[in-house]
């Protein structure tokens, strides 16, 4: 239903993808687990590379049906390129990434992996328009399971696919 009434909207002039349920309101009555709202969300793909963080596009379920629509909207221009770090190098770096996150609901792994076995990549874009600007930040993102001997969960291991030569240099201090 929510990929149909996407479909139907004309306004938005970019190619969006349904990364799914990315939230679930619910309540619990009588030990069941019932619930109250669902979060379909949608993402935007530039260059076939999906934007992550404040460009989104959100619609909201209850029991009614829809009962909201989000849209934040970022407008980009192409004013150049960049390297890429190599992808020989980014994997090393699997590690000791620049964004670790793990996703364990139901706390099947506790303290350090003992393994981390990566299933695919993906290149994403990450939004910056938090900060007043809209720049995207290309990133290698590493998809896996970690395991140790309590169990496993799947985690996302995200790298800067920029060379640091175009990267802030902290160390440097005005004279």
């Amino acid at each position: 239903m929510a990929r149909e009434l996407f479909d139907t909207l004309p306004a938005l002039k970019y190619q969006y993808e349904c990364v799914g349920v990315s939230a679930v309101v619910s309540t619990t009555e009588n030990g069941e687990t019932i619930p109250l709202r669902k979060t379909i969300a949608f993402r935007k793909i530039i260059s076939n590379m999906r934007v992550i963080g404040n460009d989104q596009l959100n619609i909201y379920f209850d029991a009614n049906g829809i009962c909201e629509f989000k849209i934040d909207f970022v407008e980009y221009e192409q004013i150049g390129e960049m390297d890429l770090v190599p992808f020989d190098e980014a994997a090393k770096r699997v590690k000791t990434p620049d964004v670790f996150v793990l996703y364990d609901d139901n706390d099947t792994i506790t303290g350090a992996a003992k393994r981390l076995k990566v299933e695919k990549v993906k290149m994403l874009l990450i939004n910056q328009s938090g900060e007043g600007c809209t720049i995207l930040q290309p990133i290698y993102n590493f998809i896996g399971t970690a395991e140790n001997e309590i169990g496993s969960a799947e985690f996302h291991s995200r790298i800067i696919a920029i060379p640091d030569k175009y990267t802030y240099d902290a160390s440097y201090t005005e004279g």
